[in-house]
């Protein structure tokens, strides 16, 4: 199954190449690179790409190769970690939401739509405000803003199954909610959501970018891909490698998230359409959902 939802077309294709080629570039350029990532050297500024400095230098003589390896580790690592955690968190918040329906349900729906009152980035900028600059302020913010999301998709799915046949089947037989949501309604739930976190790490992505250019990021001199492209802001036309590179491969990687997710959810579809998924339910449940990830 990963296999063919990895290269089931040329868009999908594609999108594992770069990603590919990305994170081999971070490895690569971390365990190898001759230069450390916030070296100074003043006479090296600005330097073009060459075979020294395969990204060019920035304005403080830096090897930009050098500090995007180094900063991948932090924002691919830190985007990935963000929508782990907040599909997990809004996986079982939601899921036992719509289960149980009732107080319970309407506690979870008015604090979600409290959340999602603001725009995500809006929510993510101040939360991370409020708890000063840095990597974790940062993790902390962006997972909030995400969690209500999920919450929500994870409940959609669980109201529309809790009535299930196969659902129904478990409670005649004895078994209690804990069960029935651990064994029946979180293993329906999840695929569609993991689809639904694939494609919001491209976003969260761009979202810690964003975030480390207005200064919420990781501290100076830290090697992070939105502290690259912050620093790159007054040399535009002095030097187009500073931003043009960073800023390219940071879209294109944002980019690959999105193909990954539409691939995993046609794939998780054609799983769906087998007859014993589809008497279960599952099926039309995960061709029911929306696509939209979050901006």
């Amino acid at each position: 199954m990963i296999a063919r939802a990895l290269f089931r077309d040329v868009p999908t294709g594609f999108a594992t190449v770069v990603l590919s080629i990305v994170l081999l570039l971070v490895v690569l350029g971390t365990a190898f690179s001759p230069y450390a990532p916030n070296t100074i050297d003043t006479s090296l500024q600005l330097l073009p790409p060459g075979l020294d400095h395969l990204f060019g230098t920035d304005e403080l003589g830096r090897d930009l190769f050098t500090r995007f390896a180094h900063g991948g580790w932090t924002s691919l690592g830190l985007a990935i970690a963000i929508v782990a955690v907040s599909g997990t968190v809004g996986l079982l918040i939601g899921t036992v939401s719509g289960y149980r329906g009732g107080a319970v349900d309407t506690v979870v729906m008015r604090t979600c739509d409290a959340l999602q009152a603001f725009p995500l980035l809006l929510l993510a900028m101040l939360i991370a405000y409020a708890l000063g600059r840095g990597t974790l302020p940062l993790f902390v913010a962006l997972t909030v803003a995400y969690v209500p999301y999920f919450v929500k998709v994870s409940r959609g799915l669980a109201l529309s199954q809790r009535q299930a046949v196969f659902v129904e089947a478990a409670r005649t037989q004895g078994a209690g909610d804990i069960r029935i949501l651990a064994t029946h309604l979180v293993p329906h739930v999840f695929p569609p959501v993991l689809t639904q976190m694939t494609m919001a790490a491209g976003s969260a992505l761009l979202a810690i970018a964003g975030l480390s250019i207005i200064g919420l990021g990781a501290p100076a001199p830290a090697p992070e891909w939105g502290a690259i492209l912050a620093g790159s802001a007054t040399h535009v036309f002095q030097a187009w490698w500073y931003v043009v590179i960073p800023g390219a491969l940071i879209t294109l990687t944002a980019m690959t998230f999105s193909l990954l997710g539409d691939s995993l959810r046609d794939t998780f579809d054609e799983g769906a359409a087998s007859p014993r998924v589809r008497r279960s339910g599952a099926g039309r449940v995960r061709r029911a959902q929306a696509r939209r990830v979050p901006a």
